[in-house]
Formats: structure tokens, sequence, C-alpha cells
């Protein structure tokens, strides 16, 4: 038996606030104009209660999930450099984190480009 779902609670969207630094530095060597950037937040989200209560219709049932309760307040960092090429390649190296009181979040993204 497959029973409808539906979620009665969903989170309301909570107000989030953010404030941001953001530093771009370009120098050109010949033809391959290489940039360095960076990016310095502070955010602030006001709603951190992740609590849900979906109820199945054709069973008439209830239940809670609690999610984890994410920081409030947590500070982002990002840095990265694009290189760009003569013939079209372009390389993007970026690296970023999330840090909070008792979160640690890292990234990191390569990319490879063409364009013709």
């Amino acid at each position: 038996m497959i029973a409808g779902y539906q979620d009665i609670d969903s989170i309301p969207p909570g107000i989030f606030a953010r404030r941001t630094l953001e530093l771009h530095w370009l120098a050109g060597v010949s033809r391959s104009p290489a940039a360095a950037f960076g990016k310095l937040a502070w955010a602030h989200d006001f709603d951190t209660d992740r609590t849900l209560t979906p109820v199945f219709q054709s069973l008439g049932s209830s239940f809670i999930v609690n999610g984890a309760r994410p920081d409030s307040d947590l500070a982002l960092v990002t840095v990265g450099v694009e290189a760009r090429m003569a013939n079209g390649w372009s390389a993007t190296a970026r690296l970023g984190g999330e840090f909070g009181g008792d979160t640690q979040t890292y990234t990191a993204q390569g990319k490879l480009r063409y364009a013709w």
C-alpha cells in the first residue's frame, strides 16, 4: 500500500543576514592574464529550528522529525585563482570554507574551460 505524504509544517524561510568583503586582483603576464580573488563574509541565521511534523493522509498518522540544528553564526571564506591562456583555455582553482562554533565545512573546486 502506498500512502500519500504531506508536509503540513514546512520550514519557513528564516531571516538570514550576510556581510561580505570581496577582493579581486588582476595581473597580466604578456597575453596570459591571471586573476586572484578572495571573499570573507559573516552570516547570521535568525531561525535555526529544524523541526518538521509530516502527516500520512491515508493512514491518519503523524510524527516529528528533528534535524540537526545549524550554527547561527558562520564565517565564510573563499579564495581562488584563474589563469587564461591565449589559445582559449582557462583554468580556475577555488577553495572555500564555512566555520562556526560546531561546524567546519571545506570545499574545493577546479575548472578547466575552453572557449572558441
